[in-house]
């Protein structure tokens, strides 16, 4: 496994509706509808030109073929706190992507976002293996999500120093 982000792209459109709308992402998200395609391609466009949210696709340079095996999205709260989202590829799920996105995503949001001191991840406490995944990268419960309240809020305190 050699993982490699890259911004996300136009051409990534398709992937970031795959994974969206697959059973166990849609199980585990605030909108657990299955969204339309011309939603999803608004919703896309927009944040592709959002520049209070960074999207990532994480690729491993190992694999034949397509590499994409998830993405990693940031999204700024405030000037010094950001939201982190994280998704893997149903068919790549289990195999330790999610560890490596999440960290090789962390280090290039805060290298490129200097002034984040907090990232937030929202999370339902059925979700063990992102519990697990964020608690094990020192992510602390804080409370409740204030969009949502069946999910709990975690936080991790940057330190920068420390994180990249």
């Amino acid at each position: 496994m050699k993982i490699r982000l890259r911004k996300t792209a136009e051409k990534d459109s398709e992937f970031y509706f795959y994974i969206r709308n697959h059973e166990w992402t849609r199980f585990n998200a605030r909108n657990q509808d299955i969204v339309p395609i011309e939603v999803h391609e608004d919703w896309f466009s927009k944040s592709l030109q959002n520049k209070e949210r960074s999207m990532y696709v994480a690729e491993d340079d190992c694999l034949e073929g397509d590499k994409r095996v998830g993405h990693i999205r940031f999204d700024l709260e405030s000037y010094t706190e950001a939201e982190i989202s994280i998704f893997v590829h149903p068919d790549f799920q289990s195999r330790g992507y999610g560890r490596e996105i999440l960290e090789e995503g962390m280090k290039r949001y805060l290298t490129e976002m200097k002034q984040v001191e907090k990232l937030i991840a929202c999370i339902l406490p059925t979700n063990i293996r992102s519990l697990r995944l964020f608690q094990s990268r020192g992510f602390k419960k804080v409370g409740i999500d204030p969009k949502e309240s069946r999910f709990e809020k975690y936080r991790l305190e940057t330190h920068k120093n420390d994180t990249i």
